[in-house]
């Protein structure tokens, strides 16, 4: 039950959020993430987050993204996600 409360929530979060995977993939989306995006569930998922990077995105956001998944931390903050439309 517990694991079901957790789902719930991400899936229900205002905010977007993406599990990557330990190869820095994209494994999950939450509803907010796609709805922010404009980007179909599909053309994310397997990607990585690259496809969602903006132009206007620092370098320093992406190195963080890198060293807290190869270290196994979440990664909070904001960021300026490119939408599908560009």
């Amino acid at each position: 039950q517990r694991l079901y409360l957790q789902a719930a929530a991400l899936h229900s979060s205002g905010h977007g959020i993406l599990i990557i995977n330990l190869d820095g993939r994209i494994d999950w989306v939450n509803h907010a993430l796609l709805s922010i995006t404009a980007h179909p569930e599909d053309q994310l998922l397997h990607q990585y987050p690259l496809v969602l990077e903006s132009p206007h995105c620092p370098e320093p956001f992406q190195k963080s993204l890198d060293q807290c998944r190869l270290a196994g931390q979440p990664v909070v903050g904001e960021v300026e996600l490119k939408r599908a439309s560009g």
